[in-house]
């Protein structure tokens, strides 16, 4: 039997097993009737990705997976794909610059009725991007413009991802009055000024803030980091990770707003230091200081004492730490009345996914819901996602 003759039950069946974007397309094109079949799968489509942080593909019927070595057609990409919402329209790096594709982006934009996020915009005039579509939440960009005019300030972008090249500390202000509106921030950021402290607008509606501090190991890097956590009055969740022994608590203003906070240091730092930092943040419930190198067995008090509020507390990876650490938590809930989950070993990875089922560790370009909890706290820097799709609509 010819494969254009196949029952509609069959090629249905094999249509919603296809995950690469170039099978897809080219089995939408090949006549009315497979367009029609497939179109089942291609209408559930919401997000086109390039890669996974691994080998393995995860299928689901609303993700596809982008492979092509050269530019895609954005009308093409829309009719297959009607409900699209968030496109990764990145290029393999090596051949970057030999297309622009500016155009994609703009017709995206501008007849992508669903479209709500965009990854790996290309280095192009902001004020194009948001003249012809003031609806987009989240973006992805590979790199800052030379300038960015005030005039080009966007009010819908609402998550931002900044990657491969980490922003100047300098330029940095520069984004964040770009973009009043964000409620999630995730960014590298480079040490390019002693001086420079962060001297940008307070982030009112800010929720999550994720900031990789590793570009070098200068103690102002992460001064400038802090003080953009003191310019975050709804903050609620944070991940820092830092490259630096010295930490400089000068502003001891309190943010009462904030839940979770994961803190790794690739140096050791002083432990009056860490406390001090901790006790800017008092209605703390999940804090992780995983792979500290300065944390000993003694200093558990400290932070128990410190955060009256804490019911998960996740050390693995600190070497000094021994089982007593352990010993002295469940006394200390005894004592004091609370309930404490608390992991020293990295065996206690099971233990955790036990305990806490809903906390995903599965590595991923876009998770689903606008939750920090589950989607980022026992993921490492590396490996955060791209967007939290917020679901919301």
């Amino acid at each position: 039997m010819s494969i254009d003759k196949l029952p509609t039950e069959i090629l249905d069946f094999i249509f919603d097993k296809l995950t690469e974007l170039n099978d897809i397309v080219n089995c939408f094109q090949v006549c009315e009737r497979w367009s029609y079949i497939i179109g089942e799968r291609t209408h559930k489509v919401k997000y086109l990705i390039r890669f996974t942080f691994s080998d393995d593909k995860v299928y689901s019927k609303d993700l596809v997976y982008n492979g092509r070595t050269e530019p895609l057609d954005g009308s093409v990409l829309l009719k297959v794909f009607p409900n699209l919402r968030i496109a990764d329209i990145s290029l393999p790096y090596r051949i970057r610059k030999k297309y622009d594709i500016s155009n994609l982006v703009l017709e995206l934009l501008r007849n992508g009725k669903h479209i709500k996020g965009l990854i790996e915009v290309p280095l192009m005039k902001y004020v194009d991007i948001f003249k012809n579509r003031t609806a987009l939440e989240m973006l992805c960009i590979s790199r800052l413009p030379d300038e960015i005019p005030i005039s080009d300030i966007n009010e819908s972008v609402k998550q931002l991802y900044t990657c491969s090249h980490p922003v100047p500390m300098s330029d940095f202000s520069k984004l964040i009055h770009f973009l009043p509106s964000l409620e999630r921030l995730q960014a590298k950021i480079r040490y390019d000024n002693q001086d420079a402290g962060y001297d940008g607008p307070k982030l009112m509606n800010l929720k999550i803030a994720e900031l990789d501090l590793r570009a070098n190991s200068l103690p102002g890097l992460l001064q400038f980091g802090l003080e953009l956590l003191d310019a975050c009055p709804a903050l609620v969740s944070a991940h820092v990770y830092a490259f630096t022994s010295a930490v400089i608590v000068e502003d001891t203003t309190k943010n009462e707003n904030m839940r979770d906070l994961v803190l790794q240091f690739r140096e050791a730092v002083a432990w009056h230091s860490q406390i001090d930092l901790l006790a800017k943040y008092p209605n703390l419930k999940h804090l992780a200081l995983r792979c500290n190198l300065t944390l000993r067995d003694d200093h558990i008090h400290d932070i128990l004492s410190t955060l009256p509020k804490l019911v998960l507390l996740d050390v693995r990876g600190s070497p000094r730490l021994t089982r007593r650490s352990a010993r002295f938590v469940e006394d200390y809930c005894e004592r004091h009345g609370r309930s404490i989950y608390f992991y020293f070993k990295k065996e206690d990875r099971e233990q955790i996914e036990k305990d806490w089922p809903h906390l995903s560790t599965r590595q991923e370009i876009i998770s689903r819901g606008f939750d920090f909890m589950a989607n980022c706290f026992l993921k490492d820097n590396d490996t955060l996602p791209y967007f939290l799709d917020p679901m919301d609509d």
